[in-house]
């Protein structure tokens, strides 16, 4: 291990960009296995967040209303409805309130995150969700009660996408999807978590807290774990913790195994102003960059749409589908169950269909497979409860799939300096499909064959848009173009 270039010194240690020192390391590395379960085990306490209106909203029936069987407690639960009694027009609030907050938020909490740290920013940001959890169990109406669910969706789908950066940073190209399926199997158990924790709290009030204790105390014990993403760190020629980061990667494996590097090499090469991964990062304010990079990579504003587009639809689609889950005929909770378990197949199968066939045509794939089994269910009644469960959850499945896709590929597209908050627009904008997704919940609930019909269109719609989205399998390709741009834009401004 080499640390810093001394006097007369001739290190070449050839690694070109931060991907190249992780594929060196290796997703095997008990360091990088360890950041990827902490950092994954925050999603358990996210999908706790983001379906908690299922349980509180409204009372939970067993299958039919007034059917209490599947939990006899259920019949003296007390749901926000029954406590505050809001008009019919504010009765989805505490969950939409939870989707404006993240529009309004989620961009600007990313782009700190590109500028602080993913750490500094994504981390406390848990904690603080946590803490406004806590205090809605106290809140004397209505209204300061959606405030505070507000206040957690402006920093929740930032910490959630900051967090999967910050893992995805610290792991090898290679071994996104891999990463992918151990965040998603997180969000799994979360959600199975939450309907087991229903089970035992049914009054809105208690759940509320005891799902919100997690939220707030896990993070506060992952901080002194955790560490920074190596990218950000040679982002920001952060050499001392540079050296600290790998130090720890070379003290879990063997001599043998053992790689060697130069920090100031490497901070030299990754940031060389034309073929360097970060040759952008140096160049005027800071605050700018992102408005910068975008003007002179045209083609990205393109993606960053796509993407939007892409994002908003698949969370409308997953979010409705699953929230309807308890709505089904039978157990609620088992029901809620099936539709987290569902998910383990395709999610098992994701790494490896990324792997051998890229990230495009498997997201044309599961998009087109959406479509055509959205279409099924138009056809196919409620009363048919084998077949209809069969084919909802299946649709659910790949729904899942398609969303390990969607976080691996589109954080790929974007350069390091602007991931952050290009992800974060993409949240921002995805989030509206969490705003309408109460509102496709209940309207499934009166007229399904119309909603199946409006989600094989958006289906559809989405496997045409990803067609012309890049592949980013090889990261090599889109970086290479990165470079073309960049160099043409110095032809230009030199000529």
């Amino acid at each position: 291990m080499v640390e810093e270039n001394q006097p007369g010194e001739d290190v070449s240690v050839g690694f070109r960009n931060v991907n190249d020192i992780l594929e060196k390391i290796g997703i095997s590395n008990l360091r990088i296995l360890f950041i990827s379960g902490t950092t994954a085990s925050l999603w358990i306490v996210s999908s706790l967040l983001v379906f908690l209106p299922v349980f509180v909203d409204d009372k939970v029936y067993c299958g039919q209303v007034g059917n209490y069987s599947c939990n006899p407690r259920l019949a003296n639960s007390v749901s926000l409805k029954d406590r505050f009694n809001p008009p019919e027009f504010e009765r989805h609030w505490f969950d939409q309130s939870f989707y404006i907050g993240s529009i309004l938020g989620t961009s600007f909490v990313s782009y700190l995150a590109d500028i602080y740290g993913r750490k500094f920013i994504g981390v406390p940001s848990f904690t603080l969700i946590g803490i406004f959890g806590l205090l809605m169990r106290f809140s004397p109406n209505y209204h300061i009660l959606c405030f505070l669910r507000f206040a957690q969706g402006i920093l929740f789908a930032a910490a959630g996408e900051v967090i999967y950066v910050l893992a995805s940073e610290s792991v090898p190209h290679s071994n996104h999807p891999v990463l992918a399926l151990v965040f998603n199997l997180f969000w799994a158990l979360g959600c199975c978590l939450l309907s087991v924790m229903s089970l035992i709290w049914v009054n809105w009030d208690e759940l509320i807290f005891y799902s919100s204790l997690p939220v707030t105390l896990l993070p506060i014990l992952l901080w002194f774990v955790i560490p920074e993403s190596l990218a950000y760190l040679f982002e920001k020629k952060k050499g001392p913790e540079i050296e600290k980061w790998l130090s720890k990667v070379n003290k879990v494996v063997d001599e043998k195994k053992r790689i060697e590097y130069n920090v100031r090499e490497c901070i030299d090469t990754f940031h060389h102003p034309i073929d360097g991964e970060f040759g952008e990062c140096d160049n005027g304010n800071r605050f700018l960059k992102f408005i910068r990079f975008y003007k002179n990579h045209p083609k990205f504003i393109f993606y960053n749409a796509g993407t939007c587009y892409v994002w908003s639809a698949g969370f409308l689609l997953y979010l409705a589908m699953t929230m309807n889950s308890t709505s089904l005929s039978g157990n609620p909770y088992w029901n809620f169950i099936l539709a987290s378990l569902v998910e383990l197949p395709p999610s098992l199968a994701a790494p490896i269909l990324l792997k051998r066939y890229g990230r495009k045509i498997p997201m044309i794939w599961s998009t087109s497979i959406v479509a055509v089994m959205s279409f099924a269910l138009i056809f196919i009644n409620e009363s048919q409860y084998v077949l209809y469960i069969t084919v909802y959850m299946t649709t659910k499945g790949v729904m899942a799939f398609n969303y390990i896709c969607l976080f691996v590929y589109f954080s790929e597209i974007y350069p390091t300096e602007v991931r952050n908050t290009s992800l974060g627009l993409n949240n921002a904008i995805g989030n509206c499909g969490g705003l309408l997704s109460p509102m496709f919940s209940e309207w499934s609930k009166k007229d399904p064959k119309t909603v199946f019909i409006l989600y094989v269109f958006i289906s559809a719609s989405c496997a045409i848009v990803v067609k012309f989205l890049p592949e980013t399998s090889d990261p090599s390709l889109l970086q290479k173009q990165t470079y073309e741009d960049r160099r043409h834009l110095e032809q230009n401004s030199s000529s």
